[in-house]
């Protein structure tokens, strides 16, 4: 007897025909040739190797500083015996205790992300399509921190300390409201200096890159300005921010 045939249809449940949709960013770098996509990796290792060496020397150098000072104005408060002298060494070695302290709790992406991208393997096309990506979100930290170490954010807080080391000489050591004015205005001067010197290539770079292959740009960045001036007011003197 010659056997029948049937055929049995099976319905599977939504749940298991549905298909999870991948980023079209990944879809996009899985279509690239594995030519381009190694193109795309090596442009961004040479860029973040560009910017390596002056984000570490921003990084380590007002580290550093901070440090130097601190140890140099814990020396005078020590060996000093006027009271005054004491006073402004001590608010000193507070202020380059909390300076060294930003530098190490938010480090210069920049600074370590190259040793990061060449360690990642790319041997194959399938892991030089991670690799892309990985590089990819390398260079997008990079430039966030840069953006963020500009913000109004950073000026607002570094304002709001030096405001209450201000008040700190005025009322807790019942000096004069120059001389606390003149702490201020020294604390903000140096916390500038420090914003407007650290590096912004890779703000600049991310943008290139974005526009040279045509992705999906997340990020606002506009390289920020901020512009900041003494003036004169009624009674004394005043710091004027313009973001």
């Amino acid at each position: 007897m010659v056997p029948n045939y049937f055929t049995v249809q099976t319905v599977m449940p939504d749940s298991f025909t549905a298909q999870t949709r991948l980023p079209d960013s990944i879809i996009a770098q899985t279509l690239l040739p594995d030519s381009i996509v190694k193109e795309r990796i090596q442009v961004i290792q040479s860029m973040l190797d560009e910017g390596k060496r002056n984000a570490n020397l921003w990084w380590y150098g007002w580290l550093a500083a901070y440090g130097a000072a601190a140890a140099t104005q814990g020396v005078i408060l020590i060996v000093s015996d006027k009271l005054a002298t004491r006073q402004d060494m001590a608010l000193g070695v507070i202020t380059d205790l909390l300076g060294m302290g930003g530098q190490i709790i938010s480090p210069m992406v920049p600074g370590y992300a190259p040793g990061r991208l060449e360690n990642i393997p790319g041997g194959t096309p399938e892991e030089n399509t991670v690799k892309l990506r990985e590089a990819e979100k390398l260079l997008e930290e990079c430039a966030k921190r840069e953006k963020e170490g500009r913000s109004w954010k950073i000026h607002v807080l570094d304002g709001a300390v030096n405001l209450g080391c201000g008040f700190v000489m005025w009322f807790g050591f019942k000096r004069t409201f120059l001389e606390g004015l003149e702490n201020v205005a020294l604390n903000t001067a140096v916390c500038e200096v420090q914003i407007f010197t650290q590096p912004t290539r890779a703000i600049k770079d991310y943008k290139t890159y974005c526009r040279q292959y045509k992705t999906d740009q997340t990020l606002s960045l506009n390289e920020p300005r901020v512009a900041w001036s003494f003036t004169m007011m009624p009674g004394g003197l005043g710091i004027r921010f313009t973001f």
